[in-house]
């Protein structure tokens, strides 16, 4: 009997390691796989790249060996981008200064993008300091290899990364953001995917694993497509996207659910269990809340719109929030500038829509607000807008029973009303009008009937040749730069005072918050969704007409117009649209129009 136990306890556990020894021999191939990828950066930038430019005068043969390296990055971006973000964007970020402005430090920029400077064009009397950045972009790649060799991963940690490639692919990728002179984007397409074939075969079970099939099928015909088609400007994004990619990450889904592998939900901006990055709910809106307390409900969002419409906020109990965000005009107010109601003149800057406002790292234009809780209590003290105090507000709150009532069903813990509860209730109300329901997101999740040519047209243009989407990223419009979704970016775009464009707006921008000279003139990049009812645009609300605002950015911004300004962030020569590309441009941003929850809001408020 004793001998038969024994026989029993040893078969259990061989079948316990059998099973406990499968997913660590996946990620240990996939350690392994990234591990030969930073090996043969090394050997690339070591034994040829840094040998060509040291040697020689083939301009082709050294971009050539330039896109060698890209290709090899992009075969373990996915690993690289999600685990060491930050250590990315020293290989492969815009070749733009980083950064810390409480530290008030700026670090050069450095990595392929840098590199790509000085190749297109390539300049023989800068060979020196190309060779420089080479070793730079060496020294980090020394760097990676260390960090992953201490690096320890789960598989849902595998998928997150596949799909976040996915989604860089299609915000950054071939929109040319990381490839912006040598518009090579479409070429990287097949390293990007092939990777997350390769990753993925390592999950085969056997030989009729039809989920798996599904994806590996659909990566050969993505790559088939792309490189059918290479040239930057006609290349279809929109085909690309919908009738490629879109299946890939829902078969993605798929196949994780398939293998019992859980998905990761509550620590980036996006959902791990989506489908796709247009799903309406991709979105975890409380991943951009300071901390647990400012997470929303149904009783704290009903209790910050009745205060959003309440003068009791206000010094003079005259004014309240939504005097100035009208939610038929998604929720701007149609001025140039508001009247600043402390003094005879008006505010110094256009009022932004609160429309998916939530859905960024930073507030207000020139970004001194990390979370709406800061923002809120900025705005109701400040003396030319709503002219309050917040301590004085809670005292009346308080003193009202209705607000009582509400407050401790929205709070139940409390005992008495306090600031902190009046900037989270504003906030989670600004949070719920998050909506991704315009006519472009309803094509984008199947109904064709929703776009018409014209407007697909204008997507592509956006995507593409217009280099819109290098700053708008999708599917938010905004500055909040994607897959991670972790940092909003501000521009220099050199808006003028004028329409005359004589001179540029005197308004300093975040260089007024941190004296930085690469803040001068910098702003917030805004959402675009909702465009066509925000009008008058730009932060000093300059142009009437998105005719307006597509010339200035045609003609290379304040830069391309003759004014002089050094730290001009967008590039400054001229995009070449024509009157219809421009038109189909307007086009597809009518289509980002979201009538859907201005009906709503507005309808609402008025009852």
């Amino acid at each position: 009997m004793r001998f038969l136990v024994c026989i029993l306890t040893m078969c259990a556990l061989i079948y316990l390691g059998c099973r406990q020894e499968k997913p660590h021999t996946t990620v240990s191939k996939i350690h392994t796989y990234v591990d030969h990828g930073i090996d043969s950066l090394n050997e690339w930038i070591e034994n040829d790249f840094l040998i060509l430019i040291n040697n020689s005068s083939d301009t082709d043969k050294i971009r050539e060996s330039f896109f060698r390296g890209r290709q090899l990055y992009k075969r373990i971006e996915f690993a690289i981008e999600y685990f060491f973000n930050n250590a990315a964007r020293n290989i492969n970020g815009p070749p733009l200064p980083e950064i810390e402005p409480e530290e008030h430090i700026v670090l050069d920029p450095g990595g392929f993008q840098v590199i790509e400077e000085y190749l297109f064009p390539f300049d023989a009397n800068q060979r020196n300091e190309l060779i420089m950045e080479a070793g730079k972009l060496k020294s980090m790649f020394v760097r990676i290899k260390t960090l992953w060799e201490g690096t320890q991963f789960r598989e849902d940690q595998v998928f997150d990364a596949l799909r976040f490639e996915f989604f860089r692919l299609i915000t950054l990728g071939i929109t040319g953001f990381d490839t912006p002179l040598s518009l090579y984007a479409i070429h990287e397409v097949q390293s990007s995917l092939h990777s997350v074939e390769t990753i993925l075969s390592y999950y085969q079970t056997s030989r009729d694993n039809k989920s798996l099939e599904r994806i590996q099928q659909g990566i050969i015909q993505a790559v088939q497509y792309a490189n059918s088609n290479k040239d930057f400007e006609s290349f279809d994004r929109m085909d690309f996207i919908r009738n490629f990619i879109n299946p890939l990450t829902t078969a993605l889904l798929a196949f994780q659910k398939e293998l019992h592998i859980p998905v990761i939900t509550n620590v980036y901006g996006l959902r791990g269990d989506l489908e796709t990055i247009f799903d309406s709910a991709a979105f975890n809106i409380n991943y951009f809340t300071p901390d647990a307390n400012s997470y929303t409900t149904t009783a704290n969002i009903s209790l910050g719109k009745k205060l959003f419409n309440d003068p009791i906020l206000s010094g003079n109990n005259k004014i309240s929030c939504a005097s100035c965000h009208h939610p038929d005009k998604a929720f701007t107010d149609g001025f140039t500038k508001s009247r600043a109601l402390g003094s005879t003149g008006f505010l110094v800057r256009n009022t932004p829509t609160l429309i998916n406002a939530g859905l960024q790292k930073a507030q207000f234009y020139d970004m001194r607000a990390s979370y709406l809780e800061d923002q809120v209590r900025n705005v109701i003290e400040n003396k030319d807008e709503i002219h309050g105090s917040l301590k004085q507000a809670v005292t009346r709150l308080n003193n009202d029973t209705r607000y009582s009532h509400l407050f401790k069903t929205a709070f139940p813990s409390i005992t008495e009303i306090n600031e902190r509860l009046v900037q989270i209730a504003l906030s989670c109300y600004i949070r719920s009008l998050t909506s991704l329901n315009a006519r472009f997101d309803k094509y984008m999740h199947g109904d064709t009937s929703q776009m018409n040519p014209q407007e697909i047209k204008g997507f592509n243009l956006f995507m593409g040749k217009a280099k819109c989407a290098t700053c708008h990223f999708m599917p938010l419009f905004n500055g909040t730069v994607p897959p991670t979704f972790t940092f909003t970016e501000s521009e220099v775009i050199g808006v003028p005072e004028n329409k005359d464009g004589r001179k540029i707006d005197d308004d300093m921008g975040r260089f007024a918050i941190y004296k930085i000279e690469n803040f001068r003139n910098a702003f917030k990049t805004p959402s675009i969704r909702n465009i066509t009812l925000t009008a008058p645009y730009m932060h000093n609300g300059v142009y009437t007409s998105l005719e307006e605002v597509v010339d200035f950015y045609n003609r290379g911004g304040g830069r391309g117009m003759g004014l002089k300004i050094e730290n001009q962030t967008l590039p400054a020569d001229s995009l070449g649209l024509s009157a219809n590309e421009k038109q189909a441009l307007i086009a597809f941003m009518h289509a980002l129009t979201d009538t859907s929850i201005t009906a709503d809001k507005y309808k609402t408020q008025r009852q």
